[in-house]
């Protein structure tokens, strides 16, 4: 098998019938949603008052911060909502007005539709973890923006976006970027996993700011199905 430098291959495998097994890492925070979406789409329009019992999400990711709590979602600039109790929720205004200057560089007919948000809080300020792509291309990034509070209301309150932690180039990448979930092991060691078809879920190590890869970079295979070895490269393939 052909590797590139971070050690990841860059083919597929020679020869059918080999496979990797593993269990993709399961998100806390994203089982308390099981009552909500079940990772699919629930529609139902919010009633007068702008509040809602249920909400409609998808790729939902969740987190409680001052009491309250925040729920993020693929969507046109992210979506975002609150809750003070899991059962009544109101919307607030999306993460992004615009797409990014660096997605539209590296996806020109980006559609603004922000993949597979992960939220992460570290010292006080709120990590929130992004995926820009097209359907079955691993053309992908993952972005990240910033902000010290998660309450609108707080004057301190506002997204900085820091661009892009990591791409995937088609043809020269076994893997792709998105889907990514940041924490810290017991040293205290920064960690990204990500991937979704081609070579499987992967971990690289970030830096300590949390907006980049390591330098040096350290990465790690966690779990890949078998892909047929006849596949394209740049096909996504059977192996999600």
């Amino acid at each position: 098998m052909r590797t590139d430098a971070a050690g990841l291959p860059t083919r597929a495998p020679a020869r059918p019938g080999r496979t990797r097994n593993g269990t993709r890492r399961h998100r806390p925070a994203r089982s308390l949603l099981a009552t909500l979406a079940v990772g699919l789409a629930l529609v139902l329009p919010a009633p007068a008052s702008g509040q809602a019992d249920e909400v409609p999400i998808h790729d939902p990711v969740l987190i409680e911060a001052d009491s309250r709590f925040y729920l993020f979602g693929t969507a046109p600039g992210i979506t975002v909502w609150t809750s003070p109790d899991l059962e009544s929720w109101r919307p607030l205004p999306p993460v992004f007005d615009e797409t990014p200057g660096w997605v539209l560089e590296l996806i020109p007919e980006f559609d603004h539709n922000i993949w597979a948000p992960d939220i992460y809080e570290h010292d006080g300020t709120y990590y929130l973890y992004y995926s820009v792509s097209q359907f079955g291309r691993n053309g992908s990034a993952i972005g990240v923006a910033t902000t010290p509070t998660l309450d609108p209301e707080d004057p301190e309150f506002g997204w900085t976006d820091h661009g892009m932690v990591l791409k995937s180039v088609p043809g020269r990448d076994m893997w792709n970027a998105i889907d990514a979930h940041v924490l810290h092991d017991r040293d205290g060691t920064p960690w990204m996993s990500f991937g979704s078809h081609w070579g499987g879920i992967k971990l690289v190590q970030l830096d300590e700011e949390l907006t980049g890869v390591a330098s040096p970079p350290t990465w790690r295979g966690i779990a890949a199905r078998h892909r047929y070895w006849k596949l394209d490269e740049r096909d996504a393939g059977d192996s999600a």
